[in-house]
């Protein structure tokens, strides 16, 4: 499987709205504030959400390397 396949399947595994997050902010590279705008939620909320995402692509990317 190919990094990229690697990469959207564990993208395809996180709940939605920690999904629509870490695409907003690292995909798109918009701001915290403009994806608490986007989505309509708290800055902190972002912020959460984008951590947890992350928190789980990397344990997923790592399980996939090793």
């Amino acid at each position: 499987m190919s990094t990229a396949e690697v990469v959207r399947q564990a993208l395809s595994e996180l709940p939605a709205a920690q999904r629509v997050t870490v695409v907003l902010v690292d995909g798109e590279g918009y701001d915290h504030e403009a994806v608490s705008e986007i989505l309509g939620v708290a800055p902190g909320t972002v912020a959460s959400r984008l951590y947890r995402a992350r928190t789980k692509l990397r344990r997923a990317l790592w399980d996939e390397v090793r």
